[in-house]
């Protein structure tokens, strides 16, 4: 259902605007209205209207201001002008300032429900255009968290290899830093820092079994022992050897 706030200095109008048409059979329902128009824009963003049928000519802020400070806040709500001035310069501003339509007081009803009418296609399209931009993202987002999956799998089964951001991102189909800035997203860390935990896992994992650091460091990926060893002592605090020799003292204690 629709929204429709209604904003006029004189009550008599808002009571017209009110039973001039039957609002429920066009989906709508009236949220608010205000005799003041500042007072009304306190309420905007709270109340989220669809459409905002407003005067020209009020005391405390013009129909006028209220549109370009409602444009100035970003709300992109539709506004039409009931007003008792037929003055070009007005309807010229209000059509510059993104109103959907001007009519003119006494409101004839059959006017004031096509152009009601109008403006709804125009809510419905902005809608239907939201919702479709909505599932176009979700539809990617459900696509990005597919391919970070299947980078993560890879990398669990080939991080001995001699692979690396550039290789993986041929592999999916992305450019590397598009790649890189998906796996960042959707990880909460960067493609480098997750196969080198999974490397550093396997080491400790191999240093538990007693297995050699030369050996170790060709098994998880590193070519250079030196390097591999460089990279362990960074990520645990300790060199590969004092690892070792951690757990094996620990692992003797304990029986």
């Amino acid at each position: 259902m629709y929204s429709i706030v209604l904003i006029d200095d004189e009550r008599w109008m808002l009571e017209q605007m009110w039973r001039i048409l039957e609002w429920g059979s066009l989906d709508c329902k009236i949220a608010g209205e205000f005799t003041d128009a500042q007072k009304a824009l306190a309420e905007i963003a709270r109340l989220a209207p669809d459409i905002i049928l407003c005067d020209i000519s009020m005391p405390s802020m013009s129909g006028l201001d209220f549109l370009d400070e409602l444009r100035k806040r970003k709300i992109d709500t539709e506004v039409i002008f009931i007003s008792g001035y037929n003055r070009f310069e007005y309807a010229q501003k209000a059509v510059n300032l993104g109103a959907f339509g001007y009519l003119l007081k006494p409101v004839d009803k059959k006017e004031f429900e096509n152009m009601i009418k109008r403006c709804l296609i125009r809510c419905g399209n902005k809608d239907s255009g939201l919702k479709q931009k909505a599932s176009e993202e979700k539809k990617d987002s459900e696509e990005n968290r597919g391919i970070v999956k299947k980078v993560k799998e890879y990398l669990s089964e080939h991080y001995a290899e001699d692979v690396n951001l550039e290789s993986v991102a041929d592999r999916v189909g992305l450019h590397p830093s598009y790649l890189s800035s998906l796996f960042k997203k959707e990880e909460s860390t960067t493609f480098l820092n997750y196969l080198t935990n999974i490397r550093i896992e396997e080491a400790k994992r191999l240093l538990r079994e007693g297995k050699k650091v030369h050996y170790i460091s060709r098994s998880v990926g590193y070519r250079s022992e030196q390097y591999f060893s460089s990279v362990f002592k960074k990520r645990t605090g300790q060199s590969p050897a004092e690892y070792r020799e951690k757990y094996l003292e620990i692992s003797i204690s304990s029986r």
